[in-house]
């Protein structure tokens, strides 16, 4: 709390804040939302987080009495209860308990259950590198957890309180925790004077509207070329910069402070338009010293929006940058949080440059980077993007695109990049041509098995597929031990049924080559020897 500074809110925003807006308030219940129609999404949201606090269900709570003039509430001793509700974090569950205190006074608790929730305005990025656990539907690497508590009267709601804690895991231990507490009080009634202009806005709901997000997304996906530029009106960003760089000159060792203010450079970059990028690199970039400018290449290559990697390939190209700087930057890249297929573009091109093509390293990293980008766009990935597009026609033109390097290749090194590449890719349509590799006896024994490699990304959205393509190579014994082993690997990893597994171990009894059945027998006593629930079922 300490960090925070006090902002002063500008009256363009204070007036848009000011804007009435009109609901339905029916028996404690909040629908037929209308703003105006000069309202942003921004404010139209803070206005929901406030009308969103008053929600409470009068009619299951109590029940007002309607022959009493006042509308008092006659409130039930005590109780529990569940019910399903749209709140600003979506449809869900929420659970109620009604304590009365005195006899004028009741306090009542709601919580919301988020794993009963059928919409959710939620997004979830790099979640690409992660799998999912199929026997652990409880788990799960965000936690929300919000509580209501609300104080009534006999004359209606006086006081609500709100406590929502977000919780980030990783392998159950908490590494993340955001805590936000919202209070609302009723301290007086007063008569409103001021006239207001009847909202003619259409009807929305009480659900968060992620509209601003999804604008953002879109610009971070695709540069200037969208419709709607959200940060064209921060007029302050290079300014920004040169605070921060300014703030990381200083100390020549890194240190947190250096740490917090590369995060904040990270998050201006991503505002910033080519035009802008252009600015930052003529006005800051130029004028740092080594360290400073490999602060800012990474913080671009992290960054990871389509105007930060063109600037940063244009710049990889134009520059006399170093090979291993490079191969880094690439590296960031192929991290990157909002993934397209603009980006995708730009690799291409870049594939196709001078400096890709006189750097092996950089040709290699370059290609690998390709295909992990490609997954991001058209894979199937536990990402939740809130833009939802179709792209089955980039999957087969992806393909068509990576088939074509490992046609091409006359080197067995280029060939298994090009598999490599369609690996990190991981499209599902690839399995027929990978299928045909794996079996084709007149390939290279190491670009076949890479072939069967380039199935990994696979096992958890097609494992019976995977298990109908690598059995039969497994099984033959007069296959190469070291194709056989390798499709042994493939085939644990789809966690197979008992079933399967025993089929591996009556092989492995009657195998003539004692290097199969000896590698055999160490696979399944590793599995069995497992302490993860996953492994546990193919005991």
């Amino acid at each position: 709390i300490s960090d925070m500074k006090p902002r002063t809110i500008s009256s363009k925003h204070l007036e848009l804040l000011e804007m009435p807006v009109q609901f339905v308030y029916k028996n404690g219940m909040v629908a037929e939302l209308q703003f105006s129609e000069k309202e942003e999404a921004w404010s139209a949201n803070i206005k929901r987080s406030v009308i969103n606090m008053l929600q409470i269900n009068l009619h299951k709570v109590g029940k007002i009495d309607e022959t009493n003039v006042d509308g008092a509430l006659m409130v039930r001793e005590n109780d529990f209860f569940n019910a399903n509700e749209r709140t600003i974090e979506g449809d869900c569950e929420v659970a109620y308990t009604v304590l009365k205190k005195k006899d004028d006074i009741t306090e009542v608790t709601k919580s919301v259950n988020f794993n009963k929730c059928s919409r959710r305005p939620q997004a979830k990025y790099n979640f690409r590198y992660l799998s999912e656990c199929r026997d652990c539907n409880d788990a799960d690497n965000f936690e929300p957890n919000t509580v209501y508590n609300y104080v009534l009267e006999n004359n209606g709601l006086k006081k609500v309180e709100v406590m929502s804690v977000y919780t980030v895991t990783i392998d159950n231990q908490p590494v993340m925790k955001t805590e936000v507490r919202a209070r609302l009080s009723l301290e007086d009634v007063r008569k409103i004077r001021q006239q207001f202009e009847s909202s003619r806005g259409k009807t929305e709901g009480l659900i968060y509207s992620n509209e601003m997000e999804k604008q953002i997304e879109r610009f971070y996906m695709y540069g200037d070329d969208t419709e709607v530029l959200p940060y064209e009106r921060v007029t302050d960003k290079i300014e920004a910069i040169h605070k921060i760089i300014d703030g990381i000159r200083e100390p020549k060792e890194n240190n947190y402070e250096n740490t917090v203010l590369v995060s904040r450079l990270v998050s201006i970059l991503r505002m910033c338009s080519l035009r802008e990028l252009s600015a930052v690199h003529s006005d800051i970039y130029m004028k740092g010293d080594e360290r400073l400018r490999a602060i800012m290449e990474y913080s671009l290559a992290i960054a990871g929006t389509k105007n930060t990697v063109t600037h940063l390939l244009r710049h990889v190209q134009k520059e006399d940058v170093k090979t291993s700087r490079i191969v880094g930057l690439l590296k960031s890249i192929q991290e990157l949080p909002y993934p397209s297929s603009k980006v995708v573009e730009e690799l291409l091109r870049f594939a196709d440059s001078g400096v890709v093509k006189r750097s092996p390293a950089v040709h290699q990293t370059t290609w690998l980077a390709i295909g992990s980008v490609m997954r991001g766009v058209v894979g199937d990935t536990m990402d939740e993007n809130l833009l939802v597009e179709n792209h089955r026609g980039l999957k087969q033109k992806y393909l068509n695109m990576l088939l074509k390097q490992f046609e091409k290749a006359d080197k067995i090194y280029e060939k298994v990049l090009a598999l490599k590449s369609l690996a990190n890719a991981g499209i599902d349509l690839s399995v027929h041509e990978l299928e045909k590799i794996i079996m084709n006896k007149h390939e290279e024994l190491p670009v076949r098995m890479e072939a069967i490699d380039a199935l990994r990304l696979l096992k958890d959205s097609m494992p019976r597929k995977l298990k109908s393509v690598l059995m039969p190579v497994y099984k033959n014994r007069l296959e190469h031990p070291e194709l056989r082993m390798a499709a042994l690997v493939r085939i644990m990893h789809t966690l197979p049924q008992q079933s399967v597994v025993a089929q591996i171990v009556s092989t492995m009894e009657r195998d003539s080559n004692q290097q199969v059945a000896a590698f055999t027998y160490d696979l399944l006593n590793s599995f069995a020897k497992s302490t993860h629930s996953l492994l546990q079922e193919t005991r």
